[in-house]
């Protein structure tokens, strides 16, 4: 068996998230991890075995470390509010573990800062790979001394790989020891209840000095317990703590201390932080003190509880203004107020103007430069403020959009002071060429209920800024505050930048199997199946609507869907485009009724115009839609096709890979494909759906897919839309499969109870009429 790999005392390229997981494996004997993450074949320092579990909670760590076992758990944010109540009963149980955050700056899930500081933890805080991993060190000795589950937030989305520094192993043992080892009580409460020494871990589950874990207090005894807890434990955590980061300092001199400034020392103005957003006010620092000669400087907060006030008391002496900074993503704030004027009352009358605001966790150069701004003799003097966060702008490159942003400054005049102004920041200007027609999942839902639950609103006000890229138009909304969106949105999602290539339909060589539609995962091929005689009265419904209606042609359609399939019979599927085979059949009809003068020049123009509506799409003469069906009657024949929403296709190519005869091929995206896809898109769109008629034949047809019958309907195959990942297609492409099939099934359902329900009101209103009038007195007749 290979020996496994000893990175300890080694300078590795690794990701931060990789790095904590190889540090982790070779410290402790049980992790809990998530679903995708990987155990490295990592040699344990203390020759140990680890036990390995993959859940949500902590329950696993918690049984673990009760039973003296060094533990890590890594966890999304998402996943630590329902697991504060677990770290509530691990801090009251006194049982230590390092619980690994894993957050993404940019995103939406909040730090429940609050609410972790009110379990009892302490938190960390890391703005690099390398702080991380120093900073998990410090947890677990902190945790281990202290006897508190201990918290460490870091950005995972640090997927750039970095040199890191793993510790010698010798000077890592010697630091954290082995969890048997005897180390002494930290504090005298400690020696009381464990006497001078105790084991590094309790084994709090010990089978030869039995005790009752986790009892309920009531009364005098939950007082007692409570009193007990702050004085004689949460006290000295602080001490403990620091002396953590002097042992880790004391052994690697390079390693983070509880609060690491960057020119600061004589800076006037001073911004403090915690995590990612340190390393980008840093390059500001040096940026304004070169360019402007600022007196600015910035601090990161690797220790957020408990918090380091005689620290930050001691930096802060001296200046004129210091700003603390949350990022976006912290909830109630990682520092509170009171602790902040902690901070003031120790520096009295020597306290500088103090400044509090938020700003979004990728925070870039303007919003800092504001930030410091702000605070200057002749900033604006927010001192509660929102930094790269607008909640109103003064216009809107969108009309809809700025129909919002007037109505947050109708009623809330104000909001633009909530925010700084950030002079750096461009204007969005809206490319004037792009496409401003609304998707179809837009446009086919009426604006029904609440605002809130209006697809339109939340294109027009969200969906359209994301994809194009018009960052500077978003607002804090009131429709930002809800954690829910429209139902039908996944299709808004704008397609891969990435995509290069597209699907190509050659329609002579379809055989209308459906395996390509029913494969793609994003529904990005619409299939149409109808007549000749429905597709005619499709384009005349266009060209009625355009203000060109051919109303020469409406008695004439029967017979020239007849006329067609003989035409198109006759050359065995080598015509696939209406301008091949209409001509034709149209000269036929006009022939055969004796058409001539003015009323053949005028059904000759309006047949002009339907073949200019038809042209763009190709259609395929296929044995089962077509053929068999022009042998029971005449005109019966349906053409088949395939439409493709650029929307939604993100050129993974499957459609082409499933398709037997090749009448999918992936083609480079050009200007001009693209053109052509939208106007054959936007036909399909317009013209008559499969009839269900033909949906049923299908369904039961021995050879054809049934799925792809039940598809043949738009209602049904719009059920699953839009790009989205291609890293899980097999299972969005079962899910279309099923919603498809529902939609089949109940939309039969609701028509016929919408009809009794019709049919029922009809009912009422006539007996009602029928009871007014044998209730009116009868006319007497005139004398």
């Amino acid at each position: 068996m290979d020996r496994k790999r000893q990175i300890l005392g080694k300078t590795l390229s690794f990701s931060v998230e990789e790095a904590l997981l190889w540090l982790e494996a070779a410290i402790c004997e049980g992790i809990t991890m998530q679903p995708g993450q990987k155990m490295p074949d990592a040699e344990h320092l203390f020759g140990r075995q680890v036990h390995l579990h993959k859940a949500p909670d902590l329950s696993y760590m918690a049984g673990l470390a009760g039973g003296g076992l060094r533990t890590a758990a890594f966890l999304p944010i998402s996943a630590l509010q329902p697991n504060l109540q677990r770290l509530q009963e691990m801090a009251r149980n006194h049982i230590p573990g390092l619980v690994i955050c894993l957050y993404d700056s940019a995103a939406g899930n909040p730090i429940p800062a609050h609410g972790l500081k009110e379990t009892g933890s302490i938190i960390l805080s890391a703005a690099s790979a390398q702080e991380a991993l120093h900073l998990a060190i410090v947890g677990h000795i902190a945790s281990e001394q202290s006897l508190a589950p201990c918290i460490l937030l870091v950005d995972a989305l640090q997927e750039i790989k970095s040199d890191v520094s793993f510790p010698d192993p010798s000077r890592l043992a010697a630091l954290i020891g082995d969890t048997d080892d005897p180390m002494d009580a930290p504090n005298p409460a400690q020696a009381m209840i464990f006497g001078k020494t105790r084991r590094r871990i309790p084994n709090w589950n010990h089978f030869d000095y039995p005790t009752m874990s986790g009892l309920q207090k009531r009364g005098l005894s939950a007082d007692l317990e409570h009193a007990a807890q702050r004085q004689f434990f949460e006290k000295e955590v602080a001490e403990i703590v620091h002396q953590a980061f002097a042992s880790l300092q004391k052994l690697f001199p390079e390693a983070t201390g509880t609060l690491r400034s960057f020119q600061a020392k004589d800076a006037d103005y001073l911004i403090l932080g915690s995590g990612p957003l340190f390393t980008a006010t840093t390059d500001v620092v040096t940026a304004l003190r070169r360019t402007k000669s600022n007196h600015v400087g910035c601090a990161h907060l690797a220790l957020l509880n408990p918090l380091p006030i005689e620290q930050i008391a001691a930096l802060s002496r001296g200046k004129k203004a210091i700003s603390w900074l949350d990022t976006g993503n912290a909830a109630q704030g990682l520092v509170a107020p009171a602790e902040m004027n902690q901070v003031l009352n120790i520096l009295a009358k020597q306290a500088p103007e103090y400044f509090t605001g938020t700003a979004t966790g990728t925070a870039d150069p303007a919003v800092i430069e504001a930030v410091f701004q702000n605070m200057m003799p002749k900033g604006a003097k927010r001192t509660n403020f929102f930094a790269g966060i607008s909640f109103s702008n003064p216009n809107s490159a969108y009309p809809q959009h700025e129909i919002l942003l007037q109505n947050i400054r109708r009623n809330y005049p104000e909001a633009a002071s909530w925010s700084l102004e950030i002079p750096a920041r461009q204007p969005f200007f809206k490319d004037k060429n792009r496409p401003t027609k609304l998707p179809l999942s837009v446009r086919g839902q009426k604006d029904l209920g609440p605002p809130y639950a209006r697809i339109s609103r939340f294109y027009q006000n969200t969906a359209t800024l994301y994809n194009d890229n018009a960052s500077t138009e978003l607002v804090a909304d009131p429709f930002q505050a809800l954690p829910n969106i429209p139902a039908g949105t996944a299709g808004l999602s704008a397609p891969p930048e990435c995509r290069t290539l597209v699907p190509e339909f050659e329609a002579s060589l379809c055989t209308a199997c459906g395996v390509c539609y029913v494969q793609c995962p994003h529904a990005a091929l619409p299939p149409i199946a109808i007549t000749v005689e429905q597709m005619l009265k499709g384009a005349m419904d266009i060209a009625a609507k355009s203000g060109t209606p051919a109303t020469q042609l409406t008695p004439l359609l029967k017979n020239l869907g007849k006329l067609a399939g003989q035409v198109l019979q006759e050359n065995s599927g080598q015509l696939s485009n209406v301008v091949d085979f209409l001509p034709a059949a149209f000269s036929r009809l006009t022939s055969q009724m004796n058409l001539e003068g003015d009323i053949l020049e005028k059904t000759s123009s309006e047949m002009d115009r339907i073949l200019a509506i038809l042209s763009p799409i190709s259609w395929a003469q296929t044995e089962g839609f077509f053929d068999q069906q022009e042998l029971l009657e005449k005109g019966r024949g349906e053409l088949f096709s395939l439409a493709l929403d650029l929307q939604s296709c993100t050129g993974c190519g499957i459609c082409a890979d499933v398709c037997a005869p090749g009448a999918l091929v992936m083609g480079e995206q050009t200007v001009e494909l693209a053109a052509q896809a939208e106007k054959v898109y936007d036909l399909w769109e317009l013209l008559p759906d499969t009839a269900p008629s033909t949906v049923q034949r299908q369904l039961t047809a021995p050879d054809f897919n049934p799925f792809a019958a039940v598809m043949l309907s738009r209602h049904n195959y719009f059920t699953v839309t839009g790009p989205g990942s291609n890293s899980a297609i097999d299972r969005k492409t079962m899910l279309h499969l099923i919603t498809a099939v529902q939609e089949s099934l109940s939309q039969p359902l609701v028509a016929a109870q919408y009809r009794e329900i019709v049919q029922l009101v009809d009912d009422l209103a006539g007996n009602i009429r029928k009871m007014l009038g044998a209730a009116l007195p009868a006319e007497e007749s005139p004398d």
